[in-house]
């Protein structure tokens, strides 16, 4: 594979997984971390959902951005506004300081995001579409496991106690890395032109179903950890690898999801599985009491998780023009962060560790419903973006 390759299909799923392994690495131990300095369960929950709803604010103007200017440029900006908040944060103890920097750095991770994910996309080529955004979510998702992992070996040595910082160390690297990023030109694109996305069939049904789907997310930053260590008894080594055993499942479930979309066109069948083995994780937390049990619910969950985040990849990108991506990009990523905003929040109101991902499995049955309900024009509708 020559270096122009490189450039275009291994670095931006690199920088996606530079992300998220920073800041998984960071926020699994914020809520005992905040816990220990004396914070209420609510006032965590309201912090962790800062970085859930700062994307809504602006991911879809960041997006639009993205399709107007050079996308490269501003996935490299995002990375360093992500690294100046994380380190001003662990300076300060206020809630109130600690919510308006949570703020700015949700608000950098999404400039990086949506552009990072939004210059992959527009190269994707007409072959091997899903195969190639299953790569791309698989290699990301290994952060989800490996950055809380090493998160904990370093808060263990007591190299770094403040996981803010460990968030920095992670991340810094890969600042310069985003420097190589490869030239996407932008284009002049008009608002009406993104509002008649909006009308084409099946865009606001699968709208609905990211919403409800992406309440867990929520759940899961602001309860997981606590579950792990108030149910389980698991102290930070035994949580950092109870993180990459899960993450183990999901990158190489959303890898072979792409390649099975290319090869069994059967869209339906995908969104309706995953969502009910995602549901199907969730509502049974309650009940769980043994690591053996829990990651057999955990693995269940996130090999729903990975095929639908696969799905919804795939789903966009074909729906949509591939020169106004960027904003159909920011405007799905704000719709999660609602959702994912929602569920933090609701976390620290819900009693107890375990009952949020109850409600979380609930609202996904709720979302298969409405899948497969209404969804029929998001795989009979010809796409727009595969032929663009």
């Amino acid at each position: 594979m020559n270096v122009a390759r490189l450039r275009r299909y291994l670095l931006p799923p690199v920088l996606g997984f530079s992300y998220i392994f920073a800041f998984r690495g960071f926020l699994a131990y914020l809520p005992p971390y905040l816990r220990d300095g004396g914070m209420s369960e609510a006032a965590i929950g309201v912090l962790v959902a800062v970085f859930r709803i700062a994307p809504v604010l602006v991911v879809i103007p960041f997006g639009m951005l993205g399709d107007r200017f050079e996308p490269r440029r501003l996935v490299t900006l995002g990375l360093v506004l992500f690294t100046l908040g994380l380190f001003a944060s662990a300076k300060v103890g206020s809630f109130v300081l600690l919510l308006i920097l949570f703020l700015l750095v949700g608000v950098a991770g999404s400039l990086f995001m949506v552009n990072n994910r939004a210059a992959y996309y527009k190269t994707l080529g007409d072959s091997t579409r899903a195969t190639k955004l299953g790569w791309y979510q698989g290699v990301t998702g290994l952060g989800f496991g490996i950055g809380p992992l090493l998160a904990a070996w370093v808060i263990q040595g007591r190299w770094l106690e403040s996981p803010m910082y460990v968030g920095v160390a992670f991340i810094v690297p890969f600042v310069f890395l985003s420097l190589l990023g490869e030239r996407v030109p932008g284009a002049r694109i008009s608002l009406p032109e993104y509002a008649g996305d909006l009308r084409r069939p099946g865009v606001l049904v699968l709208a609905l179903v990211v919403l409800l789907f992406s309440f867990h997310f929520g759940v899961e930053a602001s309860c997981f950890t606590l579950f792990l260590q108030d149910v389980l008894r698991q102290d930070t080594g035994q949580i950092g690898l109870t993180y990459l055993y899960i993450s183990l499942v999901l990158a190489p479930v959303m890898i072979a999801t792409g390649v099975l979309s290319d090869r069994i066109h059967r869209p339906f069948a995908l969104g309706f599985v995953a969502l009910l083995c995602s549901g199907i994780g969730n509502t049974a937390m309650p009940w769980i009491g043994s690591l053996g049990w829990l990651l057999a619910a955990r693995f269940l969950h996130v090999a729903g998780d990975g095929a639908f985040m696969v799905f919804q990849s795939v789903t966009i990108a074909n729906l949509f023009h591939r020169r106004r991506l960027g904003g159909n990009l920011g405007l799905f990523a704000t719709i999660g962060s609602v959702g994912s905003f929602a569920g933090a929040f609701a976390s620290g109101f819900i009693p107890g560790n375990a009952d949020p991902f109850f409600v979380a499995g609930v609202l996904a049955f709720v979302g298969i419903a409405v899948f497969a309900t209404f969804g029929k024009a998001l795989w009979e509708v010809p796409p727009e973006g595969a032929d663009a």
